[in-house]
């Protein structure tokens, strides 16, 4: 014995074929065609399943590029914005001396001025 139970499938599209049943599901067995169909439809939906994790996977490969070039940007500006403080450290450094060599040639020529103008008095 089987153990399946046998009724009669009064639907129309299935022409009144006998079906047979799991008495402890009460659930109808598939056809052979039925069967066809759902394997088919698995199929399908595998193939869908398959599209969709390529296509995520695709767009994972493409946001890791997008954040290595991010990054690669972030890196040349990092260092760009670190060579231009240097510069302006060297800039504020040639100021400064700059401005110290311009008073120390203003007090040589202040000095320079008040012994020449002592020197040159006695002269005339």
């Amino acid at each position: 014995m089987l153990g399946l139970d046998v009724r009669v499938d009064e639907r129309p599209k299935t022409s009144h074929l006998l079906r047979f049943r799991d008495p402890e599901t009460g659930q109808d067995l598939l056809t052979f065609s039925e069967a066809q169909e759902a394997q088919i439809e698995a199929q399908r939906r595998q193939q869908e399943v398959d599209r969709d994790q390529c296509e995520a996977e695709s767009r994972l490969r493409e946001a890791a590029a997008s954040r290595r070039e991010a990054e690669s940007r972030l890196r040349e500006e990092t260092a760009r914005r670190r060579e231009a403080e240097r510069a302006q450290r060297e800039a504020t450094t040639a100021r400064r001396d700059a401005e110290m060599e311009v008073a120390r040639l203003r007090a040589e020529v202040a000095r320079l001025k008040s012994g020449q103008g002592g020197g040159s008095g006695s002269m005339s």
